[in-house]
């Protein structure tokens, strides 16, 4: 079996330790609603395909707790500490018009909307919304909330936001 291009990966959680005696490991989510993880379904872990035997929700929806394939004791999950889970790019549900996603955002070009450079996002912060990490050219770095009246618009296929800078006090 061909295993995916780094290129073609995308890390939808990271496996944070084991849970229990069993097997299972705690996962922490960067999307607490993704449908991708759930029982019956496979994601990627050191680039290899692993099946969910078991998925289990958490109180806080950013964690699960897994079963997986081949993965039957405590020494097995530790092995496992920290080790990213993906998707192959291709199996991410398609999005909205108005909609991204964070890996689509790393690496964009920030102008302000006469085309002048802001920036490049580093980073994007999640709270009640998201704000954009900008790296300055100078090394400084903006926040920018994906947000009216900041974000004017987000073309995903060029990679570029419209943004008009906060004036933070």
């Amino acid at each position: 079996m061909d295993l995916p291009a780094p290129a073609d990966l995308v890390e939808i959680g990271v496996i944070v330790r084991p849970h229990g005696v069993r097997g299972a490991v705690k996962m922490f989510l960067h999307n607490p609603d993704t449908p991708l993880v759930e029982r019956g379904r496979s994601l990627l872990l050191r680039g290899r395909p692993v099946r969910l035997l078991d998925v289990q929700v958490l109180p806080d929806p950013r964690f699960r707790v897994l079963h997986l394939e081949g993965v039957t004791d405590c020494n097995a999950a530790e092995t496992l500490r920290r080790e990213p889970l993906c998707v192959r790019r291709a199996d991410l549900p398609p999005l909205g018009p108005d909609e991204y996603y964070h890996v689509e955002m790393i690496g964009a070009r920030v102008e302000d909307p006469t085309g002048r450079l802001i920036g490049t996002v580093e980073g994007i912060l999640t709270t009640n919304i998201d704000v954009l990490e900008v790296r300055r050219p100078d090394g400084g770095e903006v926040l920018i909330p994906v947000h009216d009246p900041f974000v004017v618009s987000i073309d995903r296929k060029a990679r570029v936001v419209v943004a008009v800078e906060p004036e933070w006090e």
